[in-house]
């Protein structure tokens, strides 16, 4: 074609083309950035697709969990180069080819060209913050992963997620934990569901705990009011639960481990394969018919693929080549991805709940119970 021989902007090198003269424009002639796509939408028409990216599968393997299509982002660098900096991928949740479920995953770099996955939205609507694993119930959940508290910082408040616990922090880095069950509550308490406040600064160097089991059995015991309820509820196993959380978690990092590539020799990274060619071949069947009490014979068509003795090479399933570069990349077997993954690590259950579990005692009424 025209555009890309003589003196036209468009250049060939390759199988690649570019433009490096201007803005290219879609749907306009007036692009005001290196690429600009407008398109007219009418009342009521919904979000029209301006840009689809779209995958499709390269060979008749099916597909794992994390497969799927993504927008990479580099950052300018030193030297007149860029970097890997984010991305934003849309990944298969679960596997096979028939399981369309996605999650949408935001990723960034820490200086090393790695992606770390920062926030992740899943097929049910949980938005998980530095975590992946959201439990088999949740739905619309939003999930934080261990965190570090801040510090003060003018007209901000924050919350964070402390070794498993919600803390909320004011601009005078006031922390105050919003999960009602501060470790010196409940472990020295022995109420059967025991709760309470805790609440510190760093830069005043104090803190206060309140018992509140404690300061309602006080109120309970000299009005002989009644200001609590303990309900039975249905009870999930910790074990079981906590295991399926893990293995999705694992099941997480395999997957990240197999995402990376490592630089391998072509040698390496050829297979020879065996060329193979289809054959049409006719099937002869015979059938009764009980309409007119004969046998009638059909034919029917069958294809097979049949190995022709010839051979090929091609490049081993996870391998490519950077056609810029001639360096050869694959990707990690599920077998060397566990073998390096840093294994996810299990949650012991909270000393005061799994005494709680032990015990066979009759549960007694905050008024009735002594620290």
């Amino acid at each position: 074609m025209a555009f890309i021989s003589g003196n036209a902007p468009w250049k060939r090198t390759g199988n690649d083309i570019s433009y490096m003269d201007g803005n290219v424009g879609i749907g306009t002639t007036e692009p005001a950035s290196l690429l600009e796509i407008e398109k007219s939408i009418s009342r009521q028409q919904g979000a029209v697709a301006l840009l689809t990216l779209d995958g499709i599968e390269a060979s008749n393997t099916d597909l794992d969990a994390g497969d799927g299509v993504s927008m990479l982002f580099k950052i300018p660098y030193e030297g007149g180069i860029s970097k890997i900096g984010a991305s934003i991928a849309a990944v298969k949740n679960g596997i096979g080819d028939t399981d369309s479920t996605t999650d949408l995953v935001f990723s960034t770099s820490q200086n090393d060209e790695t992606l770390d996955e920062a926030m992740r939205i899943d097929n049910n609507g949980n938005v998980g913050i530095g975590t992946t694993t959201f439990g088999a119930a949740a739905v619309t959940v939003l999930t934080l992963g261990n965190g570090t508290a801040p510090g003060a910082l003018a007209n901000t408040a924050s919350i964070v997620s402390l070794v498993g616990e919600l803390w909320a922090y004011d601009s005078g880095a006031v922390g105050t934990q919003l999960t009602s069950h501060p470790k010196e509550v409940m472990e020295s308490s022995t109420h059967p569901f025991p709760f309470g406040f805790k609440s510190q600064n760093a830069y005043i160097g104090k803190e206060i705990i309140v018992d509140w089991t404690k300061l309602i059995a006080s109120v309970e015991n000299l009005t002989g009011e009644s200001y609590h309820v303990i309900n039975d509820i249905p009870k999930i196993d910790w074990d079981e639960n906590l295991t399926n959380q893990l293995n999705d978690e694992r099941e997480r990092r395999i997957r990240e481990k197999q995402d990376e590539e490592v630089e391998v020799t072509i040698a390496e990274a050829i297979e020879e394969v065996e060329v193979v060619e289809e054959i049409e071949t006719d099937i002869t069947e015979s059938k009764f018919s009980l309409v007119d009490g004969k046998v009638h014979e059909t034919i029917t068509k069958v294809t097979e693929k049949v190995g022709t003795g010839n051979f090929v090479k091609q490049l081993k399933e996870g391998c490519r080549i950077d056609e810029k570069t001639g360096i050869v990349y694959s990707k990690k077997t599920r077998a060397e991805a566990e073998a390096i993954i840093v294994e996810p690590e299990r949650l012991k259950m909270p000393a005061w709940m799994e005494k709680r579990l032990q015990e066979t005692q009759q549960e007694v009424g905050i008024a009735n119970y002594s620290r």
